[in-house]
């Protein structure tokens, strides 16, 4: 079973970073809009604040696993589908700040799957209810 080494956590978050950037560029943002991207990708990991408390960073990236089954509540299917429903309400409403927001949840998220999915090889068990 591979490990996960430090230097995958760095592309990781490099991918992460660089995905906010192009969808600010696409959706024309300000400085302002990225800042409420970059919020958004780091708010959706708060989730993992238990296992780094209880860890610590160096512990976490320690005890990680490529294949081995996580638990980050926010981290489902059914917040990936909550949150592109409230991207579009919140479009709708014209609220844009709650739709950059929600756009950089997406966007983290969509990335995190795929991750799972095509590089892990883990599949969908990580992401269901």
């Amino acid at each position: 079973m591979k490990e996960y080494k430090l230097s995958y956590g760095i592309f990781h978050w490099l991918v992460h970073f660089s995905l906010m950037i192009i969808a600010g560029y696409l959706l024309g943002l300000n400085f302002t809009g990225y800042l409420i991207l970059f919020f958004a990708t780091i708010v959706i990991d708060f989730d993992h604040l238990p296992v780094l408390r209880k860890k610590g960073v160096f512990g976490y990236l320690k005890s990680l696993k490529f294949s081995e089954a996580r638990y980050y509540p926010l981290h489902r299917i059914h917040f990936l589908v909550l949150f592109l429903l409230l991207t579009l309400v919140s479009k709708y409403l014209e609220i844009s700040f709650l739709t950059i927001f929600f756009v950089g949840m997406m966007v983290h998220m969509v990335w995190d799957f795929s991750e799972d999915v095509f590089i892990f090889r883990i599949g969908i068990k990580n992401w269901k209810v």
